[in-house]
């Protein structure tokens, strides 16, 4: 167990809202967290990436060096930073505020006066997700303090992302041409009273000596799997409905609004369900192979040569090869096998 009061990140807070257990353990089971998997230590690399690049949106910019585990450090160099007027904008700029210590991607000094602070993701769109994530920081530096230049006005806010306009040329990227902001000043605002209850409240949980009877559920998986399910936590039940095929989390909520929460209570002539779905009711019902009595006429009427393509694709954030755009899908291998005629040995091709 923690022996001073702990602190709060944007993550932590993040982890607060999805489950507050999920908080505590963060605090005092870490140690039993599972490891990132390859594709989210690709992922966080690309953001990384994303984030050094949007940097030149704002030349002359000072970069706080201070790593993430030397905060007193970091908001020294903020403060300074902040007092210096020659400094046009702020990267990783510190703040504490009471239990929460945040670093802001973007700060930018305005030219009528006071601050616009800008979050950098590496998507085409933004969600309720990252402007939570931006108010989270805008809360922090308005109540940061005391000392020169704190706190800083923050007047305007918003998402820098990814452009899907955007054509890669080659050679170096284009900021300017790579990146749109999107202004949310008013709906960060409003966020205010929200993230200022969580920060109390996660702040409450996370200094708590016991962890929260909290049952396992659909929060699990949402909006991130949680790094605790099979350690310290169990894991949660799928829902029996979740069986069928195209059944996620808003059909999901459709079947259970119409009083749906079993396959026993599906009928397979439903108007809510797809034939796929039908078809697979059936089988899970009887416990059988569905076989449908057209697919061997539909089999026949193809002929021959028949072509068996398989493949996969990669969707890269920042695009590699010119002519191509943020997040464009693009395959990297594929394997065909050609059947030539009836009793013949298939031919195969690929490439990796």
């Amino acid at each position: 167990m923690t022996s001073h009061p702990p602190t709060l990140s944007k993550s932590k807070l993040l982890a607060f809202r999805q489950c507050p257990l999920r908080l505590w353990n963060e605090i005092h089971r870490w140690k039993e967290k599972k490891p990132l998997d390859e594709a989210t230590l690709y992922r966080f690399a690309e953001g990384e990436r994303v984030g050094e690049l949007a940097r030149g949106l704002y030349p002359g910019g000072r970069m706080i060096h201070a790593g993430y585990r030397e905060m007193s450090a970091a908001l020294a160099q903020t403060r300074d930073a902040l007092a210096d007027r020659t400094i046009p904008a702020l990267f990783e700029a510190a703040f504490e505020a009471g239990p929460l210590r945040v670093r802001s991607d973007l700060l930018v000094r305005e030219r009528e006066g006071g601050w616009a602070m800008w979050e950098v993701k590496s998507v085409l769109n933004t969600t309720g997700l990252h402007l939570y994530d931006l108010a989270v920081q805008v809360w922090a530096a308005r109540h940061a303090g005391p000392g020169e230049g704190l706190p800083p006005e923050i007047r305007r806010c918003g998402i820098v992302h990814l452009n899907r306009d955007y054509v890669y040329p080659g050679g170096e990227y284009d900021p300017h041409a790579l990146f749109r902001e999107s202004e949310s000043t008013e709906e960060v605002e409003e966020l205010m009273p929200e993230v200022e209850r969580d920060v109390e409240e996660a702040a409450a949980t996370a200094a708590a000596p016991r962890a929260p009877a909290i049952k396992p559920g659909e929060h699990c998986n949402t909006p991130y799997t949680c790094p605790f399910l099979g350690t310290v936590c169990e894991e949660p039940e799928t829902p029996e409905l979740m069986r069928l095929p195209g059944v996620g989390a808003k059909k999901l909520e459709e079947l259970r609004e119409r009083g749906i929460d079993r396959l026993a209570d599906l009928s397979p002539d439903d108007p809510g369900l797809s034939p796929m779905m039908r078809r697979a009711l059936r089988a899970l019902r009887s416990g059988t192979r569905q076989v449908e009595p057209a697919l061997g006429e539909a089999l026949r009427a193809i002929g021959y040569p028949r072509y068996h393509l398989d493949f996969e694709t990669v969707m890269p954030p920042l695009p590699r090869h010119p002519g191509t755009r943020p997040f464009q899908t693009l395959p990297f291998l594929f394997s065909l096998h050609a059947e030539m005629g009836p009793g013949r040995a298939p031919l195969h091709d690929g490439y990796l």
